[in-house]
């Protein structure tokens, strides 16, 4: 029957203790039983009986009920079919126990083999799961002694009366059967009841919430009781909150919350901490206009409500409605009591557990505040831009010993570092506070190389016994030369080797011998070591968060770093833009903190004379309606910009049915080339305009038209002319040699800055 169980979502945990608890009240039941499959097979036997009939499970399991006791000729019907086959066959038919008369069937005696005249009652109880007869359970009891004591109490009968004192034995036989099948059936009634309170009290004790709670009580409690609603109320200051099943209408959902000093049931229930039980209208009404009125409202007719007590505090209550008149039995009482006591257990663990789960959020939330006060944005420096990352490992670490850092030192040179304190809570996030600021003050007071700055951390952390172990990579950008190259200078200490990524696309892995982390001997021996970096070259540092992965060589995750960031720069991606692509490609499988912080020198100086007549200072855009237009809020949601304004454009590039150019790449190159005039002018809005900046793209035959609005209307773009890249305004000259025309119309709303792009060409 597990399967059935299991489609109800049961868990298999769940399963083994309700199927153990079946299994231990089965075999204890006092009476013989024995459980047979449709095809009437046995599938279990109670201890009762195989001792009545001298066998071991072992001998019955798997046999065929019939097999096992051949049915004597006389105990067959017309077509050969065995009368306790056919009781089997009306029980599964009815779904009701099948009671048959007291019947002989004659047993060997185990001492001697011979046959003993035998009577019995039999009883066939169905089994229902899933809306469908798994079992018939076989209740039999033996009533020789009865049979025989009733037929020895007769007077040798003569030929007139025999036929009369058959009938009245018969009519004996009958009601002890009749008696026995209801002993049997109340029985049986028993053991559902204390298996449906066994199933209630096992899901109440896995309820997880107060909603939880409530679909036990739809699913089992109500079924236990038969009622027909039900609440759990939970004393909330000076009202009941009831959790009211669900379907209930209106009327009854009304009573959901509950005033203390109201005479309705919930509330009395939880002031007088004892039992409620009213059984018809007539006895609720008398207990005040409030009742009246629910039973009135609500179409109840018998109400029950329990106090839910756990510790010597009240709770709340539990509450059951019936829409008819009821009376309640000492044993009724015993069941709501029983479920009363586990709604109110159920309660304290839920509690517990909110507690619990509010502590953990006030961490998580003291943590991000004070990983936001220890690693500040990073600090822009001339001539190069400073992205960083920081990404926890889940949820409840929202805290680490991850840590990146930019400051300029007294000498004015830029440095960098990335860095990892063992550990993933509060302590490693002090213990990191601590090894970054202790670092920065020594970077800045001494004029030494990363190697000797790393070295006096590392005797400063022993000397002061904060007891840090960590790795890190310090890095000491120098001014540039004459060819605007500028050198860095790094030291390792037990940390993921530094990347490089080339003007050219390269990747390049700084990588050295490794050397020591911090904290296992201060007079270890650090080296520096040099490479150069040009304009528009990128260092990259990191922490292992994004390269180790469980069951994989870190060999290989830097291997997909490299790679990664090649294919990412080859797209265009840099910077922060950079960073947050790594980040999301590791979301799902990162185990550990990430940070992240990327380097990248400003391109070289690129002078620019006698094009700003490409630029068009005033023109209104040869607009139709819009195809698409999205919101532009800040440069990081520029991605997802992109990329749906991308996907618009592969999908209108050319006219319905139009066949295509012969090379497909022209389809795709001419896309690229409206993306970098959506970047440009988008990126600029951004940049240089002021809220609400919007973006929008026009879908005409032969073109698109890309606008780019924000509200600055007194701020007009400027081309670049005669001056360095760093300083902005080229990308204008972009939009202008890639579009057919272009410029700018300003309205008292806002300034378009636009440009019509064309399409490729059909064949």
């Amino acid at each position: 029957m597990g399967h059935h169980l299991q489609r109800h979502g049961w868990t298999s945990r769940r399963w083994a203790v309700a199927r153990d608890l079946y299994a231990q009240l089965f075999a204890a039941l006092p009476t013989p039983h024995v459980a047979v499959d449709p095809d009437m097979v046995v599938v279990d036997a109670n201890d009762a009986y195989l001792g009545m009939f001298g066998m071991t499970r072992a001998d019955v399991v798997g046999r065929d009920i019939v097999s096992l006791f051949p049915p004597d000729p006389g105990s067959l019907d017309v077509d050969g079919t065995p009368f306790i086959v056919q009781s089997f066959q009306r029980a599964a038919a009815s779904r009701r126990p099948d009671p048959m008369p007291v019947a002989r069937y004659d047993i060997a005696d185990r001492d001697t083999g011979i046959p003993r005249e035998r009577y019995w009652s039999h009883l066939a109880v169905p089994v229902v799961a899933d809306d469908e007869v798994v079992l018939v359970v076989q209740v039999l009891t033996e009533v020789t002694d009865y049979v025989l004591g009733q037929q020895a109490a007769l007077p040798t009968p003569t030929e007139g009366t025999w036929r009369a004192r058959a009938e009245e034995v018969e009519a004996r036989m009958l009601a002890r059967a009749g008696e026995v099948s209801r002993a049997r059936a109340a029985e049986s009634d028993a053991l559902a009841l204390r298996a449906a309170l066994a199933e209630a009290a096992l899901g109440m004790a896995q309820a997880r919430d107060l909603a939880e709670l409530r679909g036990v009580l739809v699913d089992r409690g109500l079924r236990t009781v038969g009622a027909t609603t039900g609440a759990i109320g939970v004393l909330r200051g000076r009202v009941v909150s009831q959790a009211i099943t669900t379907g209930a209408d209106d009327a009854i959902a009304a009573y959901a919350e509950i005033p203390l000093d109201s005479e309705l049931i919930p509330a009395a229930v939880t002031v007088g901490r004892r039992p409620v039980l009213l059984g018809d209208r007539a006895v609720g009404g008398a207990s005040g206009a409030g009742m009246a009125e629910m039973f009135e409202a609500t179409g109840l007719h018998a109400v029950v409500g329990y106090p839910l007590l756990a510790g010597g505090e009240t709770l709340g209550a539990l509450t059951f409605g019936w829409d008819h008149p009821r009376s309640f039995s000492p044993a009724d009482e015993d069941v709501f009591s029983a479920l009363a006591a586990q709604c109110a257990q159920a309660l304290v663990r839920i509690r517990a557990r909110d507690a619990e789960q509010a502590r953990a959020v006030q961490a998580v939330e003291m943590s991000e505040a004070l990983q936001r006060s220890l690693l500040t944005e990073p600090t822009q420096h001339p001539g190069c831009t400073v992205a960083a990352r920081y990404r926890p490992a889940g949820l409840l670490a929202q805290i680490g010993g991850d840590w990146f850092d930019s400051f300029t030192t007294a000498a004015g040179l830029v440095d960098v570092v990335v860095g990892d304190v063992s550990g993933h809570d509060q302590d490693a996030a002090a213990l990191m506070g601590q090894a970054r600021n202790l670092l920065r003050g020594i970077a800045y007071t001494v004029d030494e190389p990363p190697a000797a700055v790393v070295g006096q951390l590392d005797r400063a952390l022993a000397d002061l016994g904060t007891g840090v172990y960590a790795t890190l990579v310090l890095a000491c950008l120098e001014e540039p030369d004459e060819r605007e190259v500028r050198v860095v200078r790094w030291t390792n200490a037990g940390h993921p080797a530094p990347l490089v990524v080339r003007a050219d696309g390269r990747v390049e892995l700084l990588d050295t011998r490794p050397e020591l982390m911090l904290g296992v001997d201060p007079a270890a021996r650090r080296s520096d070591h040099r490479a150069e970096l040009a304009p528009g070259e990128t260092l990259l540092l990191y922490t292992d968060g994004l390269v180790e992965r469980r069951g994989t060589d870190l060999d290989d995750g830097t291997a997909w770093l490299v790679a990664t960031v090649g294919a990412a720069t080859a797209a265009g991606v840099r910077g922060g833009d950079l960073c947050d692509h790594l980040l999301d490609l590791v979301a799902q499988e990162a185990e550990d903190d990430i940070a992240l912080l990327a380097l990248q020198l400003d391109p070289a100086p690129v002078l620019t004379r006698d094009r700003d007549d490409l630029w068009l200072p005033a023109a209104t855009p040869p607009v139709p309606a819009p195809a698409q237009q999205w919101a532009l809020t800040d440069l990081r949601g520029l991605a997802a910009v992109r990329r749906a304004a991308r996907q618009l454009l592969l999908d209108t590039a050319l006219p319905t049915g139009a066949a295509g150019p012969e090379d497909p790449d022209v389809v795709e190159d001419t896309v690229e080339q409206v993306v970098l005039v959506i970047d440009e002018l988008a990126s600029n809005a951004l940049r240089h305009g002021r809220p609400p900046a919007r973006l929008e793209v026009f879908d005409r035959a032969d073109s698109w038209v890309v606008v780019a609005a924000d509200a600055a209307v007194e701020r007009l773009p400027e081309p670049a002319v005669d001056r360095p890249a760093a300083e902005g305004g080229h990308g204008l000259y972009l939009v202008a040699d890639l579009s057919l025309t272009h410029g700018v119309d300003v309205t008292p709303e806002d300034k378009q800055v636009w440009a019509e792009v064309p399409k490729p060409p059909t064949s």
